[in-house]
């Protein structure tokens, strides 16, 4: 077979640029092309002999590619892209390059600043590209975390960007008009306070200019000096703030609001901790059946530790407490949690466990399976820190609706001293049946309308039975919903993450233990908040909103919801207004001390 590679643009990328190809077989083998080898066309394993009932067959095999490192980044989502040689012998692989405009912007007077951009790739290499009618057009950027600052005249710092769209960026600089603009304001304070302390020289000064018969207006008296200079320097301090703003761009102003907004979401921040639901099951093939939208980590197997690991560090980075991971002990999904026990260790995130109650035709499993299978868990876990989210391990049941009383004690009771159950009860009437042997309630409502008043009014009903009976409430929200390539016909829009929103709002009226978020990773259902091609991370950066959190941007494949990084630092001008009244209230001391003493 041979390989080309080409942008989004369709237009061809030379192979020379391109450091590193890496490809996979269904079967598991890895190909690694490099150097020289990238222009010539290669063997492959296109198909093997397989025994059937029939007897010998010749099945064919596919490839994935699964990285392409260009100046350093990664430029292909895993698993995505796959060819199956015995049908394509050329393969066009698509790589994530993009086209970002960069200007540089006077911090405070909004004008055009600088001479070009300088952009410091993840291989470490620097590029400059001078500003041509006051922009830089940077063609073809492989998506990756750069960091990118303005050259030429002023000062501008180096800023991180992580590239993952078209996109423009305005970067700030100090240019000499804004340092001699607060020189000037420095030089003014300093005179200014040394004229009021100085009320002699100031008194002589007046009388020389009485002797010269200038015409002047009648000076008003005023009493008190250090507070008259207080007054006069709060004056100049507000006004500067005040007018500062107005020579800025629109973009400049942003972070003021950005942090008012933050302000008034931390008053909904939630009470309880943030859990959410989290699945293990993927391979490359589920991605095939009723899904609508797709994870910007690519089609991904949930064995691959790498696709855990950006989960977890996403999750706690937006303010998740841990994933609540759906499981039962098969030969398939034991290793994967395994996996991910290790890698939630290492990042000190927390995990609890949604026991899969039901089978595929959501019928319950057998009782000695259950309790065999919890056992398990038990004998592997019960000790493990990971798990101890309240005191002690988690375990939610699903489909306890599905168990009779006698059912559900003879898979309870052998275990419920080392572990927390919690039924999955979907009503009053059915949690306080099994009340007794349980010791809480997670109710999964994916199709719940947080905006609906019987939604609210029956998540309060839930809460108060499942307290009254002194059990632990696990309250869900949902960032919305869509399952109608299942068979279903309701759909919840997300409405720009107003959904999540009320969701999470409304789960915390109910009083919970903790708030359950529906879902990290469930996409038949598109109820996913993990980051994806459709939604981005709006998602998640509703949920880090409220809770706190940041959306950390360097994992593979990641991109933002919203046209450039939020700043989370102090606006510039503000910056230097507080280091003027930081410098000015140094000699303003001094001369307060000094009144005293006198």
């Amino acid at each position: 077979m041979t390989y080309r590679f080409a942008g989004p643009d369709q237009r061809e990328i030379a192979p020379r640029r391109i450091s590193r190809l890496v490809l996979k077989s269904n079967t598991g083998e890895t190909a690694e092309v490099v150097g020289a080898e990238l222009h010539e066309p290669r063997w492959v394993a296109a198909s093997r002999t397989q025994q059937t009932p029939t007897g010998l067959a010749s099945k064919d095999l596919y490839w994935t590619v699964d990285r392409v490192v260009v100046d350093g980044a990664e430029v292909v989502n895993r698993g995505q892209q796959r060819f199956v040689p015995n049908q394509q012998r050329d393969w066009a692989i698509k790589l994530l390059f993009y086209q970002v405009r960069v200007t540089g912007q006077d911090l405070l007077f909004g004008g055009a600043a600088g001479s070009g951009v300088e952009l410091h790739r993840p291989d470490g290499v620097v590029e400059q590209v001078p500003f041509t009618d006051g922009w830089a057009e940077l063609a073809r950027v492989p998506r990756g975390d750069y960091s990118v600052r303005v050259y030429g005249s002023g000062l501008s710092f180096l800023r991180p960007v992580g590239i993952s769209k078209d996109q423009e960026l305005i970067l700030e600089v100090i240019t000499p008009w804004d340092l001699w603009l607060v020189g000037s304001l420095l030089v003014g304070l300093a005179v200014g306070l040394a004229a009021v302390g100085r009320r002699r020289k100031l008194r002589a000064l007046t009388r020389r200019l009485a002797e010269l018969d200038l015409p002047r207006r009648p000076a008003r008296r005023r009493r008190g000096g250090p507070i008259g200079a207080t007054r006069s320097l709060v004056v100049v301090l507000a006004a500067s703030v005040a007018l500062a703003p107005a020579g800025l761009a629109p973009g400049a102003i942003a972070p003021v609001a950005a942090v008012t907004a933050v302000t008034a979401v931390t008053d909904q921040a939630p009470s309880a901790p943030v859990l959410a639901y989290y699945y293990i099951w993927y391979n490359p093939t589920s991605w095939r059946r009723a899904k609508q939208d797709y994870p910007l980590l690519g089609r991904y197997s949930s064995a691959d530790p790498e696709v855990a690991r950006q989960h977890v560090r996403l999750a706690a980075s937006a303010g998740l407490a841990g994933f609540l991971v759906s499981w039962k002990h098969t030969d398939f999904l034991d290793p994967r949690l395994d996996q991910l026990v290790e890698i939630a260790r290492q990042q000190d995130f927390k995990l609890g466990i949604v026991y899969q109650g039901l089978d595929f035709a959501r019928e319950p499993l057998p009782v000695a399976q259950v309790a065999s299978d919890l056992r398990y868990f038990v004998d592997r876990y019960a000790d493990d820190p990971v798990f101890d989210l309240f005191g002690e391990p988690i375990v939610i049941i699903t489909g306890t609706e599905r168990y009779s009383v006698t059912q559900l004690r003879e898979i309870v009771e052998p275990v419920r001293p080392w572990v927390t159950i919690l039924a999955s009860a979907k009503n009053v009437e059915d949690y306080e049946r099994v009340a007794a042997l349980v010791d809480g309630d997670a109710y999964y409502w994916s199709s719940g309308d947080p905006g609906e008043q019987f939604y609210r009014e029956k998540l309060a009903r839930m809460g108060e039975t499942v307290q009254a009976h002194g059990g632990l409430w696990f309250a869900p929200a949902t960032a919305g919903f869509d399952a109608r390539d299942l068979g279903g016909h309701r759909v919840i829009e997300r409405e720009g993450g107003e959904t999540l929103r009320r969701g999470i709002a409304t789960a915390g009226e109910s009083e919970p233990a903790a708030i359950a978020v529906i879902s990290w990773n469930e996409f038949s259902e598109n109820s996913h908040i993990e980051p994806s091609e459709q939604h981005g991370t709006l998602a998640l950066e509703t949920l880090a909103e409220l809770t706190g959190g940041s959306v950390d941007q360097a994992g593979v494949g990641l991109g933002s919801s919203e046209p450039e990084p939020r700043a989370h630092a102090l606006p510039g001008w503000l910056a230097i207004m507080l280091t003027v009244l930081l410098v000015a209230l140094l000699p303003l001391a001094l001369l307060v001390r000094r009144r005293r003493r006198g």
